[in-house]
């Protein structure tokens, strides 16, 4: 079928009778001074109406403004100068879709993802580094995109290992992630847990260098290799699209590397956290609330000016809902929010909220924004400020989320609550005895287990040394029966407690 294009303005009705034509609405999003977005819909022979999405326009040499400008009030095709890009998987499944879809209809906007000769010209350009590709990457519009235009499955799955050699100051790492869609429970969040000093954070930053390739070949941060059947290889800088590191600790020496803004070429890297990383000297001062407060309102409207990401958002927020003081906030309403209301806003973020509270919805928010189509997500410690109820709820926002743009996430913790979240196969128990570190997986499914079990399991011997057990241990090397004990505590030990104290009876009395 052959059609033709109408533009229409952003605030003009569509003509009466259309039928068998593209609509391109002009929209007012501004991206550092480029004016690209345009919505799309389709007329069908008949007369019907059906939104397609967002997509985004730019031209060889254009420096700044409205696209609309050159483009034509009616054409069947814009000339090669033009290049566009869908701003969402969905744009592409809705326009596959339609009756007697042909490519053609994509070629004649010069979509890159249908016209692969047009990138190299388009990658050059100013307006498709600043503007088509803020929230969509190289590697999604050859990939991802372009698999749906080819009715390929839009998710994949992964398998990966992370290997670090040992070296004079550090063991040798294995760790393997695998990640199979729609699978039940969730496999796209990975744990790494276990104590306190045992490295976790160490392997994450190693990790951060090793996709980037910071420091190509040093033992201490290692790399990432992939597995297609018997063939295991080095990734190239294709096979994530982008990552994305999490960290809110104060004193964590590591200095993440600058946000690459650059999008159109190699692997893109946002920061979420404390630290300045927009300078290239080592910053270690914390930025204050009223910095973060500032950085969410931006992501809010990076996230609000995008139909999917709006809708994404307003899903995780209601997953954290489950929280009862998130949802007395009434944090949805953020939704509506527009440009002059930044200082009411940050006030808001600033001063009303808990920092905990604030933390986790500049998180969310912050990935919803930065987390694309095989995206790398590297968090530590999000339990830092986290109670358990909302731990686990950001722990589902944030599979949601990683499911809807094929990502995956890489979390290490000390936290059991974040274990009973994921199945064993996606847990790696670090230990470590001096230099020499070792990982397992969990002897025991992890996925919805008793806290106290999980806690045994990653714990072990340290958790009998500790805390409550090594004072029942104490009374019991001083003698006495069960009664006898319980009376020294006023009867005041919880049930597990008593189970543990009958254990440490008997295994005393038997020698």
């Amino acid at each position: 079928m052959d059609v033709r294009f109408l533009k229409i303005g952003r605030s003009a009705s569509s003509p009466s009778g259309l039928k068998g034509c593209f609509t391109l609405r002009e929209d007012g999003w501004d991206d550092y001074s480029f004016k690209t977005m345009f919505r799309l819909a389709f007329y069908d022979s008949s007369g019907n109406y059906l939104e397609i999405g967002e997509v985004k326009i730019g031209y060889q040499g254009q420096v700044h403004g409205w696209t609309s400008e050159k483009i034509p009030q009616s054409f069947e095709a814009l000339p090669s100068e033009f290049f566009s890009i869908g701003q969402s998987t969905q744009y592409y499944e809705t326009i596959r879709g339609l009756p007697n879809f042909s490519p053609i209809w994509l070629e004649r906007l010069g979509d890159l993802a249908a016209l692969p000769q047009r990138r190299l010209v388009a990658y050059e350009q100013k307006v498709f580094v600043d503007s088509l590709t803020r929230t969509v990457s190289v590697a999604v519009i050859e990939q991802q995109f372009a698999r749906i235009l080819a009715g390929m499955a839009a998710l994949t799955a992964y398998d990966f290992e992370f290997i670090r050699e040992p070296s004079d100051l550090l063991s040798g790492v294995s760790l393997r992630f695998q990640v199979a869609p729609e699978s039940k429970p969730p496999s796209n969040i990975h744990v790494l847990i276990g104590r306190n000093g045992v490295g976790k954070t160490k392997i994450l930053n190693g990790m951060i260098a090793g996709a980037l390739v910071l420091s190509p070949g040093s033992a201490e941060d290692g790399r990432f290799f992939g597995h297609v059947g018997w063939s295991v290889t080095p990734i190239d800088e294709k096979y994530f699209s982008g990552i994305v590191s999490v960290s809110f600790s104060a004193f964590d020496p590591f200095n993440p590397p600058p946000n690459n803004m650059q999008r159109d070429a190699g692997i893109r890297y946002s920061y979420i956290g404390l630290k300045d990383n927009t300078s290239s000297e080592n910053n270690s001062t914390p930025r204050d609330m009223k910095n973060l407060a500032k950085d969410f309102f931006e992501s809010l409207m990076v996230c609000m000016s995008q139909e999917k990401k709006s809708g994404q958002w307003l899903r995780c927020i209601s997953i954290l809902e489950s929280d009862p003081n998130f949802a007395e906030m009434g944090l949805s309403a953020l939704s509506e929010v527009k440009r002059e209301h930044e200082s009411k806003v940050v006030e808001f973020f600033h001063e009303k909220m808990s920092s905990g509270h604030a933390i986790v919805l500049l998180i969310m928010t912050k990935l919803v924004e930065s987390v694309g189509e095989k995206t790398l997500v590297l968090i530590d410690e999000p339990e830092s400020h986290l109670h358990p109820p909302l731990l686990s709820a950001f722990t589902r926002a944030l599979s949601q989320l990683l499911s809807s743009e094929n990502a995956v996430a890489i979390v290490a913790t000390h936290s059991p609550v974040l274990l009973q979240e994921i199945p064993r196969q996606c847990a790696w128990i670090l230990s470590r005895s001096r230099l020499i570190s070792d990982v397992d997986r969990p002897s025991i499914e992890t996925f919805g287990e008793n806290i106290g079990v999980l806690t045994r399991e990653v714990f072990k011997f340290e958790v009998s040394k500790s805390g409550f057990h090594a004072l029942l241990a104490e009374s019991v090397a001083r003698g006495g029966g069960f009664a006898e004990i319980m009376d020294q505590y006023g009867r005041e030990l919880g049930m597990e407690g008593q189970a543990i104290l009958m254990s440490m009876i008997r295994s005393r009395d038997e020698g």
